[in-house]
């Protein structure tokens, strides 16, 4: 009976905050129409292996660009496979360095059909390739920079990025493949791990020292806006919708606010059991995903569309020795595998019901109101909000959030 009243008491409190909170807050005698967003968090998923394709070595970052996919590997190869049918990928065509002297990290390719592969070698960091016809693939040119590892590239027009580890960011001009130039740097405070670059601004993920947010609008003297330390190893970013999403290696995901290029902010954080690797960022109308690359080769999805409680929906095995990076596109993830390219379908779904919509009418009002209090008193599952297995305050405070925005 001690127990029974202790639960009862810890479920009053609650109620009684959600009944003052609707009191001051929240207008119960309108009827709110839903919207089609789910800012709560409102998408499941249900992964499952498609299919996969042999690699000749140790996958470690994939690209997709229309129906191709593009497969970098320790063993210094970039290999073409054509994934226009998901179920039954066909390989194309493959390009190897000669000697095997490096190890390929990274890869960039853009729409004329050049690829761009980041590499950790003696001889050259960047390989510059013509992959118009991937059963005859050639090299450009080369590169070498001054820390012999390009372990991020993304490309701009006739601009290159590369994080280059311990010479920070270098900005290198590519117009002509077969002779780059460098033609700007920036020193970042700590190793640059990763680098994506949207209008015109570069997100580093500079190891120790976090996310690093430049103006490139003149790539030969690039500027320092605003840094957020991550507190753990940021080691990959992704950017999409004014969120810089971190991969922050022990630290887990860590969701920056970047409105404000110049004064990042800290959003949410999602904690992960092993070191965050890379991430992968699927937006639908409804919801937004984030696929998190971890060590011992697992993928977490984690709906992060509401930025400050990202949620686990679902996982999947993809056992690569170094996951640097994977593809999301409508609901398909294409990622390193040991010796493969694996095709999931994630079962993504953001277009779930709103949460607050207790009797599923279609309407928000006393009626979704009086059923949240009936189940959180009772103790029914359906008023756990937070999915965290526990009736308490919080489920109150995602209810009237959830509530208040009409789901939009």
């Amino acid at each position: 009976m001690e127990h029974d009243l202790k639960t009862h008491r810890q479920i009053h409190s609650p109620v009684r905050c959600l009944i003052v909170a609707m009191s001051f807050g929240v207008s119960l005698g309108v009827n709110v129409a839903l919207g089609s967003g789910a800012l709560t968090g409102n998408c499941t998923a249900d992964p499952v292996l498609i299919s996969s394709t042999s690699v000749s070595g140790f996958a470690t970052h994939v690209e997709v660009l229309g129906t191709s996919a593009y497969i970098t590997t320790l063993e210094g190869a970039l290999e073409i496979v054509d994934v226009n049918d998901p179920a039954f990928p066909t390989g194309l065509g493959a390009y190897h360095t000669p000697g095997a002297d490096g190890f390929a990290l990274t890869g960039f390719v853009d729409a004329s059909g050049i690829a761009y592969m980041g590499m950790t070698s003696a001889s050259m960091s960047l390989a510059i390739l013509d992959v118009s016809i991937p059963t005859s693939i050639s090299l450009l040119g080369t590169y070498d920079t001054p820390s012999g590892s390009v372990f991020g590239v993304v490309v701009e027009g006739e601009i290159a990025y590369l994080a280059d580890g311990s010479s920070g960011l270098l900005i290198v001009d590519v117009h002509d493949p077969a002779a780059p130039v460098l033609i700007g740097n920036d020193l970042t405070s700590s190793a640059a791990n990763a680098v994506t670059v949207i209008d015109a601004l570069a997100y580093v993920a500079q190891d120790d020292a976090g996310l690093r947010i430049l103006d490139v609008s003149d790539p030969t003297s690039p500027i320092l806006l605003g840094t957020l330390d991550t507190m753990d190893a940021a080691i990959n970013v992704a950017v999409a919708n004014s969120v810089a999403y971190v991969a922050d290696g022990p630290g887990g995901l860590v969701l920056i606010d970047i409105s404000n290029p110049s004064a990042p902010a800290l959003l949410g954080i999602y904690p992960t059991a092993s070191i965050a690797r890379s991430v992968a960022i699927e937006e639908t109308p409804e919801g937004t995903v984030a696929y998190v690359g971890l060590d011992g080769g697992i993928v977490h999805m984690v709906d992060v569309s509401n930025p400050g409680l990202p949620t686990l929906i679902g996982d999947f095995n993809a056992p690569a020795s170094l996951n640097n990076g994977f593809a999301a596109i409508d609901g398909m993830v294409y990622a390193p595998g040991l010796n493969e390219l694996m095709i999931v379908d994630s079962g993504l779904d953001c277009a779930g019901s709103c949460r607050a919509d207790m009797n599923e009418d279609g309407t928000l009002n006393f009626f979704d109101v009086s059923a949240f209090l009936i189940a959180l008193g009772s103790g029914d599952a359906s008023a756990d909000l937070t999915d965290d297995g526990a009736l308490n305050f919080f489920d109150v405070s995602t209810f009237l959030s959830i509530f208040g925005s009409g789901c939009l």
